[in-house]
């Protein structure tokens, strides 16, 4: 469901990560895409091994880490696009961190919308005032 870690090609020719199709192949020794009986003996594709590790530090080098990964857009907790603003907490969330304990109950909008909402405000609170008139 993601790029591969660590992947293996059966002898049908399908190709699947070695930790997955190990759980698979104990309930059924058989090739989920095909039905053609495994034994749990495959060798590492080193093709697709190849193109994983770039894939994966293409991602990498997309997203940063740490502050930068939050910068960037994406949930360091969970490597979700940051789409809501959390008005409670202050901060962007992704939709995981929205329906999780930690932000139970909290007021959220969608980015766009909770900036337009901001940046009303400041404009607002920076807009020049009349002068108050002095009475003597």
């Amino acid at each position: 469901m993601t790029i591969f870690s660590d992947p293996v090609v059966l002898r049908c020719g399908h190709s699947f990560c070695r930790e997955c199709i190990s759980l698979s192949l104990k309930s059924q020794p058989q090739c989920p895409q095909c039905r053609v009986p495994e034994k749990g003996q495959f060798a590492t594709n080193h093709i697709l091994k190849s193109l994983s590790e770039k894939a994966k530090e293409n991602e990498r080098s997309k997203r940063g880490s740490g502050a930068e990964e939050a910068a960037g857009g994406f949930c360091p907790e969970h490597e979700e696009k940051l789409k809501l603003f959390c008005f409670t907490d202050r901060q962007l969330v992704c939709f995981i961190c929205r329906d999780g304990e930690k932000h139970e109950g909290h007021q959220f909008k969608p980015v766009k919308e909770a900036a337009a909402l901001v940046r009303k405000g400041l404009e607002n609170a920076a807009a020049p005032r009349p002068p108050m008139s002095q009475s003597t």
